[in-house]
């Protein structure tokens, strides 16, 4: 089975609700809250995906129009195994090697305005100081069978007793011609190259000023 087709532990997928001329086929709306600390140094990450209509309804019916909390905590489980083989789908660019992640909390799903919502937090197993560099990160499916967007810069909202000292600068997806015609080539069939959602990738510069934290 596809690595995209079991992302979240299921094989729910839609194929007849969903568009089968293109990429992507599933769509997240996110939020993203950098953690900064007093020293300017980012140490986590609070995340939260809310998944389009169709995906919520394929999952609703699945569970007989009922998700209860058992239900969803079951879901969880098996998305935070799945996410963990992928680093959670979060991608970084400035700093080498790459951060590592600490132990996952807070991970759950539930239901906002009749759509499932996943909610967690995600520390780095090591700071980063964002005085000294920038850091860029994004977030991805490599292959764009989903499409994952904060649109818009208020998605990402720095937290933290020295986030006032620092900013986080977003960079609109600039893919070519090329690129969006290829992906929409794709039927529901077909996964994309890897590095393809890296191409409608969004990307958040985040920095801090030294001696500006508190």
């Amino acid at each position: 089975m596809k690595q995209h087709r079991r992302l979240w532990g299921l094989a729910l997928w839609l194929g007849c609700q969903t568009p089968a001329w293109s990429h992507p086929h599933s769509w997240i709306d996110m939020v993203s809250r950098p953690q900064i600390d007093a020293q300017g140094q980012l140490t986590a990450f609070q995340l939260s995906w809310l998944f389009d209509e169709f995906y919520t309804a394929t999952l609703l019916d699945d569970a007989r129009g009922q998700p209860n909390q058992a239900f969803l905590a079951d879901l969880a489980k098996q998305s935070l195994a799945t996410l963990q083989e992928g680093h959670y789908l979060l991608h970084f660019r400035g700093v080498k090697p790459a951060p590592g992640f600490g132990q996952v909390s807070d991970f759950r799903y539930s239901l906002f305005q009749g759509q499932l919502r996943l909610d967690f937090t995600l520390p780095l197993a090591k700071a980063v100081d964002l005085t000294r560099q920038t850091l860029d990160y994004a977030l991805y499916d490599s292959t764009y069978y989903i499409d994952m967007s904060h649109h818009a810069p208020e998605a990402i909202q720095l937290e933290g007793p020295g986030a006032r000292g620092c900013k986080a600068v977003y960079h609109v997806p600039q893919p070519s011609a090329k690129d969006i015609e290829y992906a929409s080539r794709l039927d529901i069939n077909q996964q994309g190259d890897e590095g393809l959602g890296e191409v409608f990738a969004e990307w958040i510069s985040l920095h801090c000023q030294a001696g500006a934290t508190p």
